[in-house]
Parts: C-alpha cells; sequence; structure tokens
C-alpha cells in the first residue's frame, strides 16, 4: 500500500514537472520569438535581408512541422505517464521518441543557420550566434558566470 501511495506521488510530481515545463515552454516560445528576432539586431542591408527572407520563407513550415512533432511527442509522453504509468517500457519509448524529435529539430535549425551564414557579414554572423548563445545559454557559461 506504501509502495503504491509513493509511486503515486512521484507520478503527480513527473507529471507536474512536465507540464509547468510545457506551460513555460509554450509562453517563453510565444513571446521571445515575437520580442526577439534575431535577424532585427542584424542590421541588414536590403540585398541581404531579401536573400535570407528567401531562405525563411523556405525553411519556416518545415521547422513548425518539427516543433509541432516536438509537442505532439510531448503529448503522447504525458499520457503515457497518467494511462500506462506503470509500464516503463512504454514511458521508456516514448522519452526515446521525444529525444529522437527534438534531436532532429535542433538539427534542423542548424541546417538552415549554416544556410544563413554565407549571407552575412562575420560581425553579423558573431551578433546572431551571441544572440543564440544569450537565449540558450549552456550549463557550463551558466555555471561560470555566478
Amino acid at each position: 500500500m506504501r509502495a503504491r501511495v509513493l509511486f503515486l506521488i512521484c507520478l503527480l510530481a513527473v507529471g507536474v514537472s512536465l507540464g509547468v515545463t510545457w506551460a513555460v515552454h509554450v509562453v517563453r516560445g510565444a513571446t521571445s520569438s515575437v520580442r526577439e528576432d534575431p535577424l532585427a539586431q542584424l542590421d541588414l542591408e536590403p540585398e541581404q535581408r531579401a536573400r535570407i527572407l528567401e531562405l525563411v520563407r523556405a525553411y519556416h513550415p518545415r521547422l513548425l512541422r518539427q516543433q509541432e512533432e516536438v509537442e505532439a511527442r510531448r503529448a503522447r509522453l504525458a499520457d503515457a505517464l497518467v494511462e500506462r504509468g506503470e509500464d516503463r517500457a512504454a514511458i521508456e519509448q516514448c522519452l526515446r521518441e521525444v529525444a529522437e524529435a527534438e534531436s532532429e529539430l535542433d538539427r534542423e535549425v542548424v541546417r538552415n543557420l549554416l544556410l544563413l551564414k554565407p549571407h552575412l557579414t562575420p560581425e553579423q554572423q558573431t551578433t546572431l550566434f551571441r544572440h543564440i548563445e544569450l537565449r540558450h545559454p549552456s550549463v557550463e557559461r551558466t555555471s561560470r558566470a555566478r
């Protein structure tokens, strides 16, 4: 009986953690993408802007689809935790699917950044990648800043 109660408490804690993580991701993603357009900070020449916007229009739909896939797999993980909380194999499979979708999204973002890079001056590249680093700081860099 006691083990069952502890399991339910752990399951609830994981569910709450996933819910909070998802909510922060949704809110931060929606607001930061509107407020923090990295291209707005690059002082692009009209010619650069036109070429870059062509690239963005071409790959943006793929990025949106991949983001939706990540969110769908996270939702399946949350469902698995609720519906099959004791089936560790099913939960592990869902976790692998989430990780795979996130990894593919990261690869697509990097591919797209590499497409943009030749259209930017070295200074603009530094500004863009610094902006990205500030939005997604590494654990090591964050711990060194303390």
